[in-house]
């Protein structure tokens, strides 16, 4: 019986391959990949294997796989159906792909491949996926007419990550996935774009230099479901018509230089599962139409200049798991209208950011009756793949205490964060906060908030990072929040709250910035100490007890005698003796 097949992907061998296992005569599947070989693999050892149609050894980072020198490639060679070389510190593309006539899957990407993209790699007769992205590739060799053969098997076109620079170049007979991501291209889009878009399911151009406006004509493109253009410098409005296209699931034009109004118009049958249009210059209100759009999971509108109330609708979108609305001029109180069934509010909420917005009155409690995805870390919302499975990788960024922070296909991981700082919100934290249990982040800073500091906040174990700066906060820092064991940041300042600070686990490791003006605390790591006599006071007026006392008071009374005058210090006399009386009559009946 003759070995066929052999995968032993993703597992941890080491050292080098066995040369025995090109010796397989009948071998049509060969699949190393995700191990930890190393050593060197000359490509030419597999024209022992006449019969293999696939050859996988990618993501072995410290595996080299090379040409020999002095083969002649066009000779009794495999012909490969699918080939991957992904992290094979590759240095070239190699040159006997010229002679292969069936190939389907090339993946040659994050090696270290330079120069330009060869003229001939485009004459692949069965292409459906080519992926030379995380290379150093920096132009197009010969005429740039990217045209593959059969137009209608072409999938996936993923140039990412390399250093391309000039215009937008499309294959002539289109792909479904086109990503020319993170390169230097620099030019405007196409107004003709809808001619290499027939067929053109993800269209990736986000991270370069594209200026102008985004044309109408790619509103043509009927079978559209991923348009990134995110990280350019396009200006204009957004086409109002990219919503009217049914099979868009994904619209990312963060980072652009957008203007007007996001338009008022969605679809009845809007298939968006998210929309990203943070950081441009995007003026008006939210429309309510958003609403056909039940499937949306990711809503990002931060750093515009949208004006009006929080939308109290949105609280009916039972799927949305990313709301930012950061860095606006919306106003007013935030009131959620519960969905039809009131248990589904706001169900699948990870990522909350109202922050730096005029909003006031108080935090709506009823925002997080119903979060699961925040009160329990193991049922966290796990978001599909799609089609293509982690190919398209969009980007979420909250900003918080000054720092950004990325999160990459943020439906799949496991983060919640909830930012209401930089507003007018006033009363207290409500107790509903505490339900919370699977948070990571939560920042109420420069608000009005009053009252003393929740201690049901100490059930949110998950907490890593908890800043209530810049309030009017009272009462002492509860000790249930010594159980925030992952706790790494804390930030109280800026508040009216008094006593020791709690001297165990983490609080051990913050310094006093964590603390500073209030002047109420004491202990470490503050320089000012507390009463020993008091736990929970810096300094307390200690009760007359003693004759000792009496003794101090008359010192007193002499002394305002004298400053006073006789008939003021007289007064001030019979009043302290009264007090005296009090305490001494206490003391008497105590003794007997």
């Amino acid at each position: 019986m003759s070995l066929g097949d052999l995968d032993l992907s993703y597992n941890q061998l080491q050292g080098q391959i066995p040369i025995s296992l090109f010796k397989l005569s009948a071998l049509e599947s060969l699949r190393l990949s995700s191990n930890n070989f190393n050593g060197t693999v000359e490509l030419g050892m597999i024209r022992n294997l006449p019969n293999l149609t696939e050859l996988d050894l990618s993501r072995n980072n410290r595996l080299s796989v090379q040409e020999d020198s002095g083969v002649n490639y066009s000779d009794t060679f495999p012909s490969l159906f699918i080939l991957s070389l992904a992290s094979c510190n590759l240095i070239k593309v190699p040159s006997f792909l010229r002679h292969q006539h069936e190939l389907d899957r090339l993946d040659l990407s994050d090696n270290k491949i330079g120069g330009g993209i060869p003229e001939w790699i485009w004459g692949l007769d069965r292409g459906s996926y080519l992926n030379l992205s995380m290379n150093e590739f920096t132009h197009f060799e010969g005429p740039h007419i990217l045209s593959w053969k059969q137009g209608d098997t072409q999938g996936v076109l993923d140039l990412h990550s390399n250093s391309l620079q000039g215009p937008i170049f499309l294959p002539s007979t289109s792909s479904q996935f086109i990503d020319y991501s993170n390169n230097g291209i620099s030019s405007v889009i196409p107004s003709n774009i809808s001619s290499y878009l027939l067929n053109c399911t993800h269209l990736l151009l986000r991270n370069n230099n594209l200026t102008g406006e985004i044309p109408a004509s790619i509103c043509e493109a009927h079978d559209l479901q991923v348009l990134d253009l995110s990280g350019n410098s396009l200006s204009g409005s957004i086409p109002s018509c990219l919503f009217d296209i049914k099979s868009l699931t994904d619209l990312n034009l963060k980072g652009n230089q957008l203007q007007g109004e996001i338009p008022k118009h969605f679809s009845k049958d809007c298939m968006l599962e998210s929309l990203i249009l943070s950081d441009n210059r995007l003026k008006g209100s939210i429309s309510q139409t958003l609403l056909n759009c039940g499937s949306l999971k990711v809503l990002d509108l931060g750093s515009n200049q949208i004006v009006g109330g929080f939308p109290s609708w949105l609280g009916q979108m039972v799927n949305i798991s990313v709301l930012v609305l950061r860095g606006n001029a919306l106003r007013g109180q935030v009131k959620v209208t519960e969905s039809p069934e009131a248990n589904n509010t706001f169900l699948k909420l990870q990522i909350f950011d109202l922050s730096s917005n005029h909003f006031n009155g108080n935090l709506p409690s009823n925002c997080f009756n119903n979060v699961k995805s925040m009160m329990n870390f193991s049922t966290m919302n796990q978001g599909d793949d799609g089609i293509y499975g982690d190919i398209y990788d969009y980007k979420v960024s909250v900003i918080t205490n000054g720092y950004e922070y990325s999160f990459q296909r943020i439906l799949a991981i496991s983060y919640t964060l909830v930012d209401f700082s930089n507003n007018n919100f006033d009363g207290n934290i409500p107790e509903v906060i505490g339900k919370l249990r699977g948070l990571r982040m939560l920042n109420l800073s420069q608000n009005s908030l009053t009252g003393e500091i929740p201690s049901v906040i100490g059930n949110m174990r998950q907490l890593l990072r908890l800043d209530l700066s810049a309030n009017h906060l009272s009462g002492q820092i509860p000790q249930e929040l010594t159980s925030l064991t992952f706790l790494t940041s804390l930030n109280l300042s800026s508040n009216n709250i008094t006593g020791r600070i709690p001297q165990s686990k983490q609080f051990n490791t913050f310094s006093n910035a964590s603390y500073l003006d209030n002047d109420g605390l004491c202990g470490s790591p503050l320089s000012k100490q507390c009463n020993n006599g008091s736990p929970n006071q810096t300094s307390a007026v200690q009760p007359i007890a003693s004759d000792h006392s009496s003794s101090s008071t008359y010192i007193i009374v002499l002394a305002l005698l004298v400053g006073l005058g006789f008939g003021v210090g007289f007064a001030v006399t019979v009043v302290l003796r009264n007090v005296q009386l009090k305490f001494w009559k206490r003391k008497n009946t105590t003794n007997i």
